[in-house]
């Protein structure tokens, strides 16, 4: 059995500069809807989101929606403390990315104007890329299934069901 420093150590983590942010949902999207989660490991709201947010964006990608978490942190904890903790938050299976942010304001920029910057923050993005939701703080479940189900019917899929 694998260890789960082993477990970790299979996810590898993508650290783009500041002014790549906008293209994560094209690198992840693939023609599909997608869910981009930005947090960081110094952000006790995030940490405290991921229990419940991450069955649900489980959710989504098994219906067919794309599915991308962003980190914040310092570049020093890509290679270790990021995939620990996707994994322990049960959210390794997804895309990983670390923004060379160390000021807020370019990422602000290329994704959403009208945030502010703060985390956690999760975006819906259609097959198209256009955004149809932007979540500041922890996100409704209930919105969020919303806004996913809208862009996978634009993108002709089954939105996911809700849970029981």
């Amino acid at each position: 059995m694998l260890s789960s420093l082993a477990l970790a150590a299979a996810l590898t983590v993508r650290i783009l500069p500041a002014n790549a942010a906008a293209s994560i949902v094209r690198e992840a999207g693939a023609n599909r809807a997608v869910v981009v989660h930005y947090w960081a490991l110094w952000c006790p709201a995030c940490v405290e989101e991921w229990p419940k947010l991450a069955p649900e964006l489980k959710r989504f990608a098994a219906a067919g929606a794309r599915v991308a978490t962003v980190s914040l942190d310092p570049k020093a904890r890509a290679a270790k403390d990021i995939p620990a903790a996707l994994q322990r938050f049960g959210a390794d299976r997804f895309p990983a990315f670390l923004l060379d942010a160390p000021e807020p304001d370019p990422v602000v920029e290329a994704i959403d104007k009208t945030w502010d910057g703060s985390l956690p923050a999760t975006f819906v993005y259609d097959a198209e890329g256009k955004r149809l939701a932007s979540f500041f703080g922890a996100a409704d479940r209930g919105a969020l299934r919303g806004a996913v189900a809208q862009a996978m019917r634009r993108g002709r899929l089954t939105p996911p069901s809700a849970p029981h």
